[in-house]
Parts: C-alpha cells; structure tokens; sequence
C-alpha cells in the first residue's frame, strides 16, 4: 500500500484529529472493531491495560505517562487493544480512559473469540488482525503469558505487579526500533 514508512507517516499525520476518522466499522467475519486506518508498513501495538497501564487490575492507569512517551518516541507505531476492557465497550468508552493526545493513536480493538478457541485465546484474537491486514510489525503487549503461545517471540511480557513502567518501556522502545531493521 505504502512504498516506506515516511510516506505512511506523512499520511498519518495529514489526516486530522480523532473526530475526522470515519465512523466505527465491525468487520463481520472477525468481529474486530475499527474506527482508524490499519496501514501494515506501521508498528503496531495490541495493548493490554490491566498489568501493563496499571499494577495489576488496581484501575489506577497510572503508567498512562510512560505509555505516551513511547508513542512520543515512536511515531510510527499506532494501537489495537487487545484488552478486556474493550469487551462490551464503545468506542466513545474505551477511548475516555485514555488522554485526548493519544486517542488518535488508538485505531481499534481485537475480536472477542471467547469460546471459539480452547487455549491462547489473546494470541489468537490478535492473529487474526495480523492476519486480515498483513501486518509485518507488531506487537504484543501484556501481563498473562499464558493467553499465548510459550514460543511467542512477538510477546512482550510485563510483570503483572510492575506494569510497563519506565524500565521495561526502554525495552519496548527498542524493540519496536529494531523490528525496522
């Protein structure tokens, strides 16, 4: 679709605010809900909340700060949420908890493929967006190691009672860096 990353930049950045994306799109035969361009020539995040922007399921959000400043540090990288909180949800909801800045960051969410599967169910659930759009980079960011395979490369693993604090987002920054080259 894009011939480099500068130019799928440059779209992105063109594009206006939040409140000029389109309206939301399920997509039937997944049941993943989008309401921004999945573009593969990105990185893409599939974001846990609880054990990631928070210490466990405490609700505090309270690594909110760090997760922004990654995608301060890394433009190029935009957000699927993979985490329950998207369960049940709209839009408007899941989206409030999240700053205004980064909202636009945030293109949509996972399919819910509770009781379609028997185990790794998250792995599965962001599979098939890796799969429907080709993405190329990606991924995966959460606390349960058990919702995807034990030979999952694309997992980055926090600990359930630290989250994604200033530590581990180092690494996840360089993560993201290397997977361009």
């Amino acid at each position: 679709m894009f011939t480099n990353i500068k130019e799928a930049m440059r779209i992105f950045f063109t594009k206006g605010t939040e409140t000029d994306l389109p309206p939301q799109v399920k997509c039937n035969s997944c049941e993943g809900t989008f309401w921004g361009e999945v573009v593969s020539d990105l990185h893409w995040l599939f974001l846990d909340i609880d054990g990631v922007l928070h210490r466990a399921e405490n609700g505090s959000l309270e690594f909110m700060p760090v997760l922004s400043d990654v995608l301060n540090q890394c433009p190029y990288v935009r957000v699927i949420l993979s985490t329950s909180w998207r369960l049940g949800a709209s839009k408007k909801d899941v989206l409030s908890h999240f700053p205004s800045e980064m909202r636009p960051f945030i293109v949509g969410a996972n399919p819910d493929l509770e009781g379609q599967v028997s185990e790794h169910i998250r792995w599965h659930e962001c599979m098939s967006m890796v799969s429907r759009f080709g993405l190329t980079n990606y991924t995966f960011v959460d606390d349960t190691a058990r919702l995807f395979p034990s030979t999952c490369p694309e997992l980055f693993l926090t600990n359930r009672h630290e989250g994604l604090n200033e530590g581990m987002a180092e690494k996840l920054i360089v993560r993201i860096v290397s997977s361009f080259s």
